[in-house]
């Protein structure tokens, strides 16, 4: 494995300060509750890099904030336009008020934008949904926590005019949507997405069809050198995820069985893909000499990823002047036998996941032969 040198480290979990966002992942809400992940420990991250090694201190500011999963963009939207929010959503957004957090599309544009029929299907969604942001954004907090209703605070308002030049606030939206379609590109996104869905088939493959025989850390051992034989990289999320579903622990996270209907089967590797993306994407917000910090918290419905992120937490983030991101993960191994403790402990598989590298894109050709390959061994539709 190449050997990376760190330009700069943050210190998460043996950072020694307390967080004062969170000091643990939030539920809102009982019908339908809403989840506010902490993947910090409850922790408030210190950089180590050449300022402070200069320095010997470094401060700068932290603010946090909510990244809304897609389901929630679609509350927001409903509520900014005069709908009903649900229980859970209501009591997150009466909570972000309150603290005065900021809360993100950024993984709502992402997922859209990798997966809209075209560019013209993205940008009318993605408008509407900036502009019902803007509107809860520049709203009368006050007025909102005391009867729940959304009015506009004309100064908040102007402000949001004022800095962008804009006449109004879809204007606003326009530009934000146009400014994002500009600048991102897919293709690393959906490279990652089929390196995941990659993993996620030869996970079930191993466990139900290859190896079945085999015991749960032979699987795993399998399973680990085929992603750094096959996708050139170890996928840390992946791995710990896979050791869960080997030893049969998975069931609610990643429900594949042999009498799965392949569309279905496809529709929930999709989806677990893009949750452990959704996992990663706060990392991607840290840098080697920020003027702020906006610290991530993934906010979601879905109790399948609340369940997901408990299982990990991130430890540390390094950074190599080349651009690489190196988040060396946590993992939560109290629903597993000693053996599986044991294993880790002996470095079977690594905890660094290469977010940022120069390896190679996906083998042309793979996701489709392991697409092939579940397609034969799982009952149509």
């Amino acid at each position: 494995m190449p050997q990376f040198i760190s330009e700069y480290i943050w210190i998460i979990s043996d950072s020694p300060y307390s967080s004062p966002f969170l000091s643990g992942s939030k539920e809102f809400g009982t019908i339908n509750p809403c989840f506010l992940i902490d993947q910090y420990s409850g922790k408030r991250p210190a950089i180590i890099n050449k300022k402070f090694l200069k320095c010997r201190q470094i401060e700068f500011p932290i603010c946090p904030s909510a990244l809304l999963d897609s389901n929630l963009v679609d509350q927001v939207y409903a509520i900014a336009n005069g709908g009903k929010a649900k229980d859970g959503f209501k009591y997150l957004l009466e909570f972000l008020t309150e603290k005065c957090w900021d809360f993100s599309l950024c993984f709502y544009y992402v997922e859209h934008f990798c997966k809209a029929k075209n560019h013209e299907e993205f940008v009318e969604n993605a408008i509407k949904r900036t502009h019902a942001l803007l509107t809860i954004h520049s709203m009368n907090e006050l007025e909102f926590l005391h009867s729940g209703k959304i009015l506009p605070n004309p100064e908040a308002v102007e402000n949001y005019l004022n800095l962008s030049g804009a006449h109004d606030l879809n204007e606003v939206a326009s530009q934000r949507v146009e400014e994002f379609s500009s600048n991102f590109s897919k293709r690393y996104i959906l490279d990652l997405i089929e390196a995941i869905e990659i993993a996620l088939i030869k996970m079930f493959l191993l466990r139900r069809v290859e190896m079945t025989k085999a015991t749960p850390l032979k699987q795993h051992e399998a399973f680990v050198a085929f992603l750094k034989r096959d996708l050139g990289i170890t996928l840390a999320r992946e791995s710990h995820l896979a050791l869960h579903y080997f030893y049969d622990q998975a069931g609610r996270l990643f429900g594949i069985q042999p009498n799965t209907p392949i569309n279905k089967a496809l529709a929930t590797i999709n989806s677990t893909a893009w949750d452990m993306y959704l996992l990663r994407m706060p990392e991607l917000l840290f840098s080697s000499q920020p003027p702020d910090l906006f610290l991530s918290f993934i906010a979601t419905e879905e109790k399948q990823l609340g369940h997901l992120a408990k299982l990990f937490s991130v430890e540390s983030i390094s950074g190599t002047s080349k651009g690489n991101l190196l988040p060396d993960i946590g993992y939560l191994l109290n629903e597993l036998p000693k053996e599986a403790e044991d294993a880790l402990q002996q470095d079977v598989f690594q905890h660094r996941c290469v977010l940022h590298t120069e390896r190679k894109s996906v083998p042309v050709g793979l996701h489709d032969a392991m697409v092939n390959e579940l397609r034969r061994v799982l009952p149509g539709t």
